[in-house]
């Protein structure tokens, strides 16, 4: 093996997850944080980066990239170049707002307090000014 192949052999030995395009801001949040953290060990340049991560992307993602790959310049573009064209993407603004949303209004319901717990630390990472202390958490 040469060159890239190398690569994503060992970028797919650090099982990262696909993206499918999914309307869920939080399945792009995870997505988006596995990535960072397997290339903070690697040390790949942005095109390995950029590569390696648009071959994880399937269904709906996978028709993005391909509107990406046709509409910008992968010769130059960089990592944080990806992550915010992915961000633009899966990120809408009304996407955000739902989750605000959600979160102003969570209730335990018939949830356990884990659970709800679970719901809320997830929910409050789109809402980071409203509970940006212990005593505003609680």
């Amino acid at each position: 093996m040469h060159g890239f192949e190398q690569v994503y052999e060992m970028f797919k030995k650090k099982s990262p997850p696909n993206f499918e395009g999914k309307p869920d801001p939080m399945e792009a949040e995870d997505w988006l944080k596995s990535m960072k953290a397997i290339f903070q060990h690697m040390y790949l340049n942005d095109r390995e980066r950029i590569s390696c991560a648009s071959l994880l992307l399937k269904n709906d993602a996978r028709i993005w990239w391909d509107v990406i790959r046709r509409t910008r310049d992968l010769a130059i573009m960089t990592w944080n170049d990806f992550v915010l064209a992915f961000n633009k993407k899966y990120y809408s603004v009304a996407v955000m707002a739902t989750r605000v949303d959600e979160f102003m209004t969570l209730v335990q319901g018939n949830r356990t307090i884990t659970e709800c717990a679970q719901q809320f630390d997830r929910l409050a990472r789109f809402s980071p000014e409203i509970v940006s202390t212990k005593a505003m958490r609680i």
